[in-house]
């Protein structure tokens, strides 16, 4: 009896673990993550609403911006969004990224969530990014919890329509700039997961030396921006809106290390401004660009700058040292003329080059356009007599076999490479790397080049040195 007595009381402890067990593993699987919304959409409690309409207002300071989501369609001026009263209101004086809801100023207000420096309290949780992209776009994400239940999560990433209130005054700018000195894409920053766009404008004369190389030849300014966001399809869709100070490398923001003011004297010294608060960018479709930003002095003043006109940029990840379009051209052939060159290449094909002229490049005419294209086909052997073009496919190739055309020619180029120090005073620190750029496209991109190569058989190369202003400089081998 005594033996069956402890073998029952040892089913029942295990018994019990067992229950033990299974609660455990029960309140577990409560714990798993929210699923993510369906985009421009909020969830209250339980339920799930579309986003519908997007209103935002500014006081008469200009610095105080109240955004209003909605889930009723159509309201597309704040009064229609007060009388539906069914929004989310987001009020913050930085709309520029990451939020803090416990800030002094700023506010969350949907039904009875209300999270504020006020009620700090009674906050379980308050994540929020908010960003106003653009004059007429915003991207919002959040996720909200007060310790009395109520939450509230939302994604949204689309139109906004500005409302309501007194617009502010217009700025005065103390610095206007004219010109832009370069423009580069410079890349994809994978562990971000932006593109880098770094630009230099100014109001002074210039010359630029190559790359981001560049000599003040007057007395004023110029603004160094090295900025990140998301683009399109293309590397061409620079991101526009507000662009607040990162060193995060996150969507919208711009990196102060290589982001600032120098005024040159005329002596050619340079003083650096720090650049306060954020810098906007617009364009339009013409491509005309404004760009603002403001910045501190030697005695911590802000003062405020401004750029309008053309913004372009080149891919600096190319390779390239020829002139980048930023545009496509259409040539209306006005002359044409072709030139046979004969085996250049000694390897049994003849090179014909042609080159179709507009009207404006055979007159002599300023924004004329020419186009070269170097062909490869049969070898005459009596040039005088026979030289013609010869009908059929031509494949852009760089075996010069016949049938063939040689492309443009890719040679090793200074692309921009960043800092990443500065010195005690502000001003951005030099740095020397060497980088060798290799192509398998020929290096000739004349016809002299070629004939160069086809008379030698060894080359020699040239190592260029250029010293990269405010960014590191680079050795290149050609």
């Amino acid at each position: 009896m005594k033996k069956f007595y402890s073998l029952c009381v040892l089913l029942c402890v295990i018994g019990a673990s067992s229950c033990l067990i299974s609660s455990c593993s029960s309140d577990g699987d409560g714990d798993t993550p929210p699923p993510a919304l369906t985009g421009n959409s909020f969830v209250y409690g339980d339920t799930e609403h579309k986003i519908e309409s997007v209103v935002y207002t500014v006081d008469e300071t200009g610095k105080i911006y109240s955004f209003y989501f909605s889930p009723t369609p159509g309201l597309a001026d704040l009064d229609a969004m007060l009388i539906a009263d069914d929004y989310i209101r987001i009020v913050t004086n930085t709309p520029t990224g990451e939020i803090d809801l416990l800030s002094g100023g700023n506010q969350l207000l949907y039904k009875k969530l209300n999270i504020s420096s006020a009620t700090g309290d009674n906050v379980q949780k308050a994540v929020l990014t908010l960003q106003l992209t653009s004059l007429t776009t915003a991207k919002m994400s959040l996720d909200a919890a007060t310790k009395d239940g109520a939450t509230l999560r939302a994604e949204y990433n689309g139109l906004c329509i500005k409302q309501g209130g007194k617009d502010p005054e217009v700025p005065t700018y103390e610095v206007t700039l004219t010109d832009q000195i370069f423009g580069y894409y410079m890349g994809p920053k994978k562990d971000a997961g932006t593109n880098e766009y770094y630009m230099a404008l100014t109001n002074a004369q210039w010359e630029l030396n190559g790359g981001t190389q560049f000599t003040v030849k007057s007395e004023g300014f110029v603004l160094m921006l090295d900025f990140y966001g998301t683009t399109g399809e293309n590397w061409r869709d620079m991101p526009t809106g507000m662009f607040s100070e990162s060193a995060e490398f996150k969507d919208h923001t711009y990196f102060s290390d290589y982001s600032f003011l120098s005024y040159y004297n005329a002596d050619g010294q340079r003083t650096d401004y720090q650049l306060v608060d954020a810098v906007t960018i617009e364009r339009d479709e013409a491509g005309n660009a404004t760009v603002t930003a403001t910045y501190l002095d030697a005695d911590y003043g802000e003062h405020k700058l401004i750029y309008t006109g053309a913004l372009k940029m080149a891919n600096a990840t190319l390779g390239v040292n020829q002139p980048q379009l930023d545009r496509d051209i259409t040539i209306e052939g006005a002359y044409a003329s072709g030139v046979y060159n004969g085996d250049i290449m000694d390897n049994g094909t003849g090179l014909t080059e042609i080159t179709i002229y507009d009207q404006k490049a055979e007159n002599n005419e300023p924004n004329g356009s020419a186009m070269k294209i170097a062909l490869f086909a049969e070898k005459f052997t009596n040039p005088k007599v026979e030289r013609r073009l010869i009908p059929g496919t031509y494949t852009g190739a760089t075996t010069y076999k016949q049938f063939t055309w040689m492309p443009t020619a890719r040679r090793a180029a200074c692309t921009p490479m960043p800092l990443r120090a500065t010195s005690s005073s502000g001003t951005a620190v030099r740095k020397t790397t060497t980088r060798s750029n290799s192509s398998s496209s020929p290096s000739p991109a004349t016809l002299s080049a070629a004939r160069t190569r086809a008379k030698s058989t060894s080359r020699t190369s040239r190592a260029t040195t250029r010293t990269t202003a405010p960014r590191a400089s680079r050795t290149t081998t050609n």
